[in-house]
């Protein structure tokens, strides 16, 4: 975590299909609430589920694209 005035970044999880993380920012507000164990969807309401999704397992949007077209196709194949 780094704090800048109002704001802090954190660094997600490695991406479960890439493997990277990536760094999100938030408000000290929102950090504080997450630090409290205050659920996610409460703490960060205005966040879009991607954006969640990358704080919670850092999976990258095109990354859960990738992982679930690849099982839409495996679907298919049945």
């Amino acid at each position: 975590m780094k704090g800048r005035g109002l704001k802090v970044t954190v660094e997600t999880p490695d991406c479960l299909y890439c493997k990277k993380s990536s760094f999100i920012e938030m408000t000290r507000a929102e950090f504080l609430d997450l630090s409290t164990g205050m659920p996610l969807d409460q703490a960060l309401p205005d966040w879009s589920l991607d954006k969640r999704e990358m704080l919670i397992t850092g999976t990258h949007p095109i990354c859960w694209d990738i992982m679930f077209s690849e099982m839409d196709e495996d679907d298919e194949a049945v």
